[in-house]
């Protein structure tokens, strides 16, 4: 019988509530300086996430003033139980700000990697790890791509470069595109779909856009896959459970 992988990807935007487009300006402060309710919507997340067994993040904090020095990946990975985990700081401000991402498993991981995206304006990367045998692993990466349509063409043809050596394989993250956008650029083509289409992921409190995405090889099936409505941040979780090749062992 095949094995089922619980999968999410979720911006949270530093553990940042959104309840409207008038938090953006009247809260725009906690982008630089410390909240008390950001650890307790950090925990929240955290139990948001400790049902599934890899989770995708964005927008995190590495430890600075903003968090209160808290190392986000590492406290989500710790509340929600995950015993592997791997963050990618692309933006580092020193003590003011350490914008981050983090990919957290309940499997052993291997062959961990992080890469620069190709970006006019630096601070865009994608983490990636393998899991399952070391010979055909399930290739997982997380991405947070730009805004720009240039640059995002430029790093979904570098994550298309990634890709090309392994059977299967999960692209997991925050696009910032619409499905149409993503679904017209042949650099996937064959070789990946969308988990689900139809997502509508930002802003959180109404959304209207799909702007995160699951994307698996063929040789993954969706069984089920959603949104999670949730007040934690300016984005929604996406969420995937995935039917794993027959015979895969984790």
């Amino acid at each position: 019988m095949s094995e089922i992988l619980k999968i999410m990807t979720y911006n949270i935007q530093v553990a940042m509530p959104s309840h409207g487009i008038r938090h953006y300006v009247m809260h725009s402060w906690h982008h630089f300086f410390p909240h008390p309710r950001r650890n307790h919507n950090l925990k929240s997340i955290a139990n948001v996430i400790r049902p599934f067994d890899i989770v995708a993040l964005q927008e995190l904090d590495a430890g600075s003033i903003r968090s209160r020095y808290v190392n986000q990946v590492d406290f989500l990975a710790e509340v929600a139980a995950f015993p592997f985990a791997e963050q990618q700081t692309t933006r580092n401000f020193g003590p003011f700000a350490r914008h981050s991402k983090g990919l957290l498993s309940r499997y052993p991981i291997h062959n961990a990697q992080h890469y620069l995206l190709p970006s006019a304006v630096p601070g865009r990367g994608t983490a990636t790890f393998c899991i399952g045998s070391k010979e055909t692993p399930l290739f997982i990466l997380n991405v947070h791509l730009s805004l720009g349509a240039r640059a995002q063409a430029e790093q979904l043809a570098f994550l298309g470069d990634l890709i090309q050596q392994y059977e299967h394989v999960i692209v997991m993250g925050d696009f910032n595109m619409s499905a149409e956008q993503l679904q017209s650029l042949d650099v996937f083509k064959n070789r990946l779909y969308l988990a689900t289409d139809d997502a509508l992921t930002y802003p959180s409190w109404k959304p209207k856009k799909q702007l995160d995405y699951i994307l698996l090889s063929p040789s993954l099936k969706v069984q089920h896959a959603g949104v999670m409505h949730l007040p934690y941040s300016d984005h929604l979780p996406l969420f995937a459970e995935i039917i794993l090749p027959d015979g895969f062992v984790l």
